[in-house]
């Protein structure tokens, strides 16, 4: 899922995460949820209309990445069979009569050997992937104050969606997301265009906004 909605149901970025805990102290589902924001910065969760929420920090520690080794062994059997043999015959002449005779002739077995080679060669092959990790993000109730923890798994590219969203500032020792200068913004949205998460379009609008044109 992109991270921009249709215009017309007034979200102005959403993003879907899987929780891993902190989801049930704002009643949202462990199989996961839609998190919005509107144009004032406002949140809500799934079709809920009723923006209720403000994010105020956002804690990831990075990538990180983990090396998948495979092997693949390839071979050709070469085989090779002698075949030999001993024909042997006795002859016995038994004069029946004058000019009849009867012979009986004998053929002794043959035999064989083979012989087999196997050429065999392993290739292995290391691929390094990115693996997801624990982030947090920091999400305030806008009647009571109140912040609640709220922890996912995370990549870059997730990483990167988030970091357009925006932040409330507050002078609550929760982990803070300072990336609010409009060069950081649209730095971020041209991570999301290099991946394919937003299209052209939506990249030259949003940076239209931020530069105030």
């Amino acid at each position: 899922m992109g991270i921009f909605s249709n215009a017309n149901n007034g979200f102005v970025q959403t993003l879907r995460i899987v929780p891993v805990s902190g989801h049930k102290e704002l009643g949202l589902s462990f199989f996961g949820f839609t998190l919005n924001q509107d144009s004032n910065g406002n949140i809500s969760f799934n079709s809920d209309s009723a923006a209720q929420y403000k994010l105020v920090g956002y804690e990831w520690s990075g990538p990180q990445y983990k090396v998948i080794t495979s092997s693949k062994t390839t071979g050709k059997s070469k085989d090779k069979t002698k075949r030999k043999g001993r024909v042997g015959g006795a002859v016995l002449g038994t004069i029946l009569l004058p000019g009849v005779g009867t012979a009986i002739g004998a053929l002794h077995g043959t035999g064989s050997k083979t012989k087999g080679k196997q050429d065999s060669n392993t290739i292995q092959s290391e691929d390094t992937i990115e693996k997801d990790c624990l982030a947090t993000l920091m999400i305030k109730e806008i009647s009571t104050g109140k912040v609640y923890p709220l922890s996912f798994n995370c990549n870059s590219v997730t990483d990167a969606k988030i970091r357009c969203f925006q932040f409330e500032n507050t002078n609550s020792s929760e982990p803070q997301n300072n990336t609010s200068s409009p060069a950081e913004e649209i730095k971020a949205y041209k991570e999301l265009l290099d991946i394919g998460a937003i299209t052209q379009e939506e990249f030259d609008a949003k940076k239209k906004q931020l530069l105030g044109l």
